[in-house]
């Protein structure tokens, strides 16, 4: 019984990291379509399958937001002398 809800734990974060993809791209174009997934790669299944689709797009969008903007600091850095 416990390999059953493991699997069904599986499937419900891949159906749950497929439908944050979807939900994030109708948003925001601007971000690649497999960010949502390389976000949840490592995650544990039973902790994705607690959050819903839109927890899951928002949360991506916010890291990646997070991540544009680390890299624009760090290149306006170098490009004032690291200052």
């Amino acid at each position: 019984m416990l390999e059953r809800t493991v699997l069904d734990d599986n499937s419900t974060a891949s159906a749950l990291i497929d439908g944050a993809a979807a939900a994030l791209h109708s948003r925001r174009a601007d971000i690649p379509a497999s960010f949502v997934a390389h976000v949840f790669a490592r995650a544990v299944p039973e902790d994705v399958v607690r959050y819903g689709a839109d927890d899951l797009a928002m949360l991506s969008e916010r890291a990646y937001d997070f991540l544009v903007a680390r890299a624009r600091r760090a290149e306006d850095s170098l490009r004032d002398g690291g200052a």
